[in-house]
């Protein structure tokens, strides 16, 4: 083969490799052709993570680490600075996370809150997101740690739904238990569900030998027979109350017509026995003064006291007289008056 035809080939392969590896740079490597902005962020740790590693918002590349390296001071852990692609925008209540994949690099995963809202505004360039890292092994066992405490959550539930079926249990055991009748009648015990079908049973029992009793049956058709004679009169006696109201109404009723006569009767009699009143008053009041004979004899104690001789003397001289009519009829003198 002619050199210059060699030469030319192998230089021609050499460019062509060379330009196939800048364009697969270009595509899956680390050139990026994008404008970014860098930010600061401060973690405990970097495990894991890497000068190139990518980082996430939700899952989705927003950018690279750029620089990993310790804090001034150790006990502050690592400084990070990322830069991410121009016109992403980052809560400031972002939660950072470290990614590990089985195969490949770390990846830093910046997470908002599920709920979040913009009211706090976004990390601006060159500001500090400061976080705790947590691994994926982290976040699992903080999602079993949230669906343990449910199911401890639930445990407790069932247990209190035990406690409470078997405080149930017991109290139906109690019932249904069957207790002397003695003791439940002096107050030992108290009653339950067996004691009352006891007694049920007893009361059952005496209603079958009142039943059987013939003795006891005629007493009660006889009874009932009773209650039914009594219902007639009853309605009998109804009946003839019924009679006497309507009766005593029309009484009423005529009272009433000559009430008003009975009234003008009792009007006049009102007013003469006023004038009579009257008249006894001024009668009264004459005697008071000293007029006629009661006056006299009201306001002189001198004449009341004569009088009350002279009718004493009068008395003895009518007394003596009988006596001496009596006598002269004892011994047959005949006296006529």
């Amino acid at each position: 083969m002619n050199p210059r035809i060699r030469d030319f080939l192998i230089g021609l392969t050499a460019i062509l490799g060379i330009a196939g590896l800048a364009i697969t740079l270009f595509l899956i490597g680390d050139v990026q052709t994008r404008r970014t902005y860098a930010l600061e962020v401060r973690l405990d740790t970097a495990g894991g993570l890497s000068n190139v590693s990518p980082v996430t918002l939700n899952g989705v590349k927003v950018g690279t680490i750029k620089r990993i390296a310790p804090a001034e001071n150790p006990y502050d852990g690592v400084a990070l600075t990322v830069h991410l692609f121009e016109g992403t925008k980052v809560p400031r209540d972002v939660k950072v996370a470290i990614d590990r994949s089985f195969v490949g690099d770390s990846t830093l995963s910046l997470v908002t809150p599920a709920g979040g809202t913009p009211d706090g505004g976004f990390f601006q360039p060159n500001e500090t997101i400061r976080g705790r890292a947590s691994s994926l092994l982290d976040q699992i066992g903080s999602l079993l740690d949230e669906r343990l405490g449910t199911l401890e959550a639930a445990a407790d539930s069932f247990q209190k739904l035990s406690d409470t079926y078997t405080r149930v249990g017991e109290r139906i055991e109690g019932m249904l238990t069957p207790q002397d009748s003695a003791a439940v009648e002096s107050g030992e015990v108290r009653a339950n569900i067996a004691t009352a079908v006891e007694q049920v049973q007893r009361a059952a029992a005496s209603i079958d030998a009142w039943l059987g009793d013939e003795q006891m049956l005629a007493d009660a058709r006889r009874a009932v027979s009773k209650a039914a004679t009594l219902v007639d009169q009853t309605a009998e006696a109804v009946e003839t109350f019924s009679a006497t109201a309507k009766t005593v109404n029309d009484e009423a009723v005529r009272l009433g017509d000559n009430a008003g006569a009975l009234v003008r009767e009792f009007a006049a009699l009102s007013e003469n026995v006023g004038l009579a009143i009257g008249d006894a008053r001024l009668m009264l009041g004459r005697i008071n003064d000293g007029e006629g004979t009661a006056g006299l004899l009201i306001n002189n104690p001198d004449l009341y006291r004569a009088l009350t001789d002279a009718a004493r003397r009068l008395e003895k001289a009518l007394t003596e007289a009988q006596l001496l009519v009596e006598k002269y009829r004892k011994e047959g003198i005949p006296i006529q008056w």
